[in-house]
């Protein structure tokens, strides 16, 4: 059991065999304190998404990860029934900037019909876009949500297959999940980063 203390939370992780959980409580609890409910979703996801990039860095609830850190697809796992579907969105509701964020929410990631947690065996609506905030704005809140499906869909989106932006820009988690029906979010995650954060 490790404990990490944020400026707004005090988060109890546990380990089990598939990553670091957090109870249900702290999820709400820290989508509500950093906005991201309701910014992103219209409630906050029922369980905690492990999210994990290259060397073992993991997004936890808020922390802080540099730009070089994320900028390749992570592993994403949750307590997913292997029999459903499910819908993944990783999306940036501060571009430009959390101050002026008007061609929010940036689409960085977008994948669909994925059975059980097999994210490689989803369909592809927007490929992984390495993130990149803005030069001089503050923290961007990089929101990865899960959604579970009724059945598998045919979607009607543009596929975002590039690292460009078309596409991408004034996407709305909300909008697309009442668009297709979806339930939850079932799971969630989310870090922070700006341009300005380098490694050390």
């Amino acid at each position: 059991m490790r404990v990490f203390c944020g400026s707004f939370i005090l988060l109890v992780l546990v380990t089990s065999n598939w990553g670091l959980l957090s109870p249900p409580s702290a999820v709400s609890t820290s989508f509500a304190a950093y906005d991201v409910f309701p910014d992103v979703v219209s409630k906050p996801p029922d369980s905690y998404a492990k999210v994990e990039f290259s060397g073992g860095v993991q997004a936890i609830l808020g922390n802080i990860l540099s730009p070089s850190q994320v900028k390749n697809e992570p592993s994403v796992s949750w307590p997913a029934n292997s029999l459903s579907y499910y819908t993944l969105a990783c999306v940036d509701p501060d571009e430009i900037s959390r101050q002026n964020p008007n061609i929010s929410e940036f689409k960085y990631w977008l994948v669909g019909n994925i059975p059980g947690d097999k994210i490689n065996r989803g369909e592809v609506l927007a490929s992984y876009y390495s993130p990149t905030p803005s030069a001089g704005s503050s923290f961007h809140r990089y929101s990865i949500v899960i959604y579970r499906q009724k059945k598998k869909i045919n979607f009607e989106e543009p596929r975002n297959l590039q690292m460009t932006y078309e596409n991408r820009t004034r996407f709305s988690t909300c909008q697309f999940s009442e668009k297709y029906n979806l339930e939850g979010p079932v799971a969630g995650n989310f870090f922070l980063a700006q341009l300005n954060n380098i490694d050390c």
